[in-house]
């Protein structure tokens, strides 16, 4: 079973980074050629790169050989890095690249960590099918630290440990259509040693196989360049009464569940500051002991759509007669394409402990009605590392297709993805994605908290919910039926986890 969910989560991702690339280049061909041949690509000298992978067991030199057999860990890695291209002649390039990153594993303890890294590359790029599948490879030197001393390293280092600071070696190679070369997709090595010693151990590292998407630009002020999109017509938190229909596909902790969801956000009478936005889903979902899945939300919120949104956020989620519910506050910060939105609050209810949890999302808008995000999730089953897409299809009378995609993975071997599409519907003022993420509702974060009840024990003695809950009827009565992490319900419960 454990194999499947990790199948299912490798596909997911694999799926949502394609319909990325494509999407990319979908919305680059529908540019005029000006903007998009070769010779203006070539000055885009700034570039971002969000990639992600899994750890191989391999030494550095197998894990580059593609007849070597592949031994991959239960360990992931995650990052973004900044590039500026310092030189360019016809055959290569000099560029310098600062990176951060985040070291994982839900099932080997002591491998988790964050990470910085400097380094410079050399990059060649003539090929001679360049003008079919335009085609790089680069090589590096740097630095990279670790916050932690990560368990894996110093196994590999044996007698020598491992240290914080060592090289940094990240070869990699690119793929981009040649008239659109602002998109790139990218395959690297993410890699970290001691050169033998010279940096305090013989032979610690790590060999991250990974792949990601990267966005070049003319100039820094263009990362954050605002004048491009057209983020507002209005200062109202709301533009006018707005609804949306959606209809998804997804594999929660490996069982299938589809959903049909919907929303309507309005803004408050009496004032143009305050909207309230409800949100529902309703579907099948193909359990063990239960075929339905539920979740509703409440927000109430304060927004400038130049600026950013404040506001309460409720909800509540059930798959059969398993529930949660989780309470707090939501905020957005809109700087250019950018947005940087959170919720942080207590989980809570009859099937769970209660808890700190959070969600929060880096996102950024490509164009108008296109937009990607990294983001991290704290539930019942731990720590959640997230990334998803949604790309608009055009607007006609005030409502407008779109498809959407996320997948996730973390702690407690928890994984989560599913796509599908959405109709928006409501003020024809809110026309392009990035429009309605501002001003025509707010971001929708269900069914993501059906994840901290996808996995339950029956616990040997009843687990009693904290007594306000009870008294003001959130709950009715403790239970025996426990919703949380392997470990916490292997502690209570002699008959062990188990999926709804």
């Amino acid at each position: 079973m454990l194999s499947i969910v990790k199948s299912i989560s490798t596909i997911a991702t694999a799926i949502s980074m394609a319909c990325i690339v494509f999407l990319m280049s979908f919305s680059a061909w529908g540019q005029s050629s000006d903007a998009t041949d070769s010779d203006e690509t070539t000055d885009r000298k700034w570039s971002i790169l969000l990639f992600g992978g899994q750890l191989s067991g391999n030494a550095f030199g197998r894990t580059l050989n593609p007849t070597s057999q592949a031994k991959r860990l239960d360990i992931y890695f995650t990052g973004a890095a900044l590039n500026r291209r310092l030189y360019s002649g016809n055959y290569f390039d000099i560029e310098a690249e600062g990176g951060v990153g985040h070291q994982y594993s839900s099932t080997i303890s002591g491998n988790n960590s964050p990470q910085v890294w400097g380094a410079l590359y050399l990059r060649y790029k003539y090929f001679p099918w360049n003008k079919f599948v335009h085609t790089t490879i680069a090589m590096n030197t740097g630095l990279s630290y670790s916050f932690k001393k990560t368990a894996f390293e110093a196994a590999e280092g044996r007698a020598d440990g491992t240290q914080r600071l060592l090289h940094y070696l990240a070869p990699e190679i690119t793929f981009s259509h040649p008239k659109h070369r602002d998109w790139e997709l990218v395959f690297r090595l993410h890699h970290r040693s001691g050169i033998y010693g010279l940096l305090g151990c013989s032979w610690c590292g790590t060999n991250f196989v990974t792949v990601g998407v990267r966005k070049h630009f003319s100039s820094a002020n263009d990362i954050l360049n605002t004048q491009s999109f057209t983020t507002s017509v209005t200062n109202n938190a709301v533009d006018g009464f707005n609804a949306s229909l959606g209809f998804m596909g997804s594999s929660l902790d490996g069982t299938a569940n589809g959903m049909i969801t919907a929303s309507f956000a309005t803004p408050l009478p009496y004032t143009t500051s305050f909207g309230f936005q409800a949100d529902l889903a309703f579907g099948y979902y193909d359990g063990n002991t239960t075929s339905t899945s539920t979740a509703g939300a409440g927000h109430l919120f304060w927004r400038d759509p130049e600026k950013g949104m404040i506001g309460a956020y409720a909800d509540w989620g059930l798959l059969g007669i398993y529930h949660s519910g989780r309470i707090g506050i939501e905020a957005s910060r809109y700087i250019g394409p950018w947005s940087i939105e959170g919720m942080v609050g207590m989980e809570f209810g009859q099937n769970v402990y209660t808890k700190l949890i959070d969600e929060v999302d880096i996102s950024y808008n490509f164009d108008e009605n296109f937009k990607a995000s990294i983001g991290h999730r704290l539930t019942s089953r731990g720590h959640m590392a997230n990334i998803g897409f949604e790309k608009q299809f055009g607007e006609f009378r005030g409502s407008a297709l779109s498809i959407f995609g996320e997948a996730e993975t973390g702690e407690d071997n928890f994984t989560q993805a599913f796509a599908g599409i959405k109709i928006a519907l409501g003020h024809d003022s809110g026309s392009t994605l990035m429009q309605r993420d501002r001003q025509s509702g707010v971001k929708v974060r269900i069914p993501r908290n059906l994840s901290s009840i996808s996995q339950c024990g029956k616990v040997d003695t009843e687990f009693g919910p904290p007594k306000w809950l009870q008294n003001i009827g959130l709950v009715s009565r403790p239970t025996s039926n426990l919703c949380a992490s392997k470990s916490q319900i292997n502690e209570l419960s002699s008959s062990g986890p188990f999926n709804p």
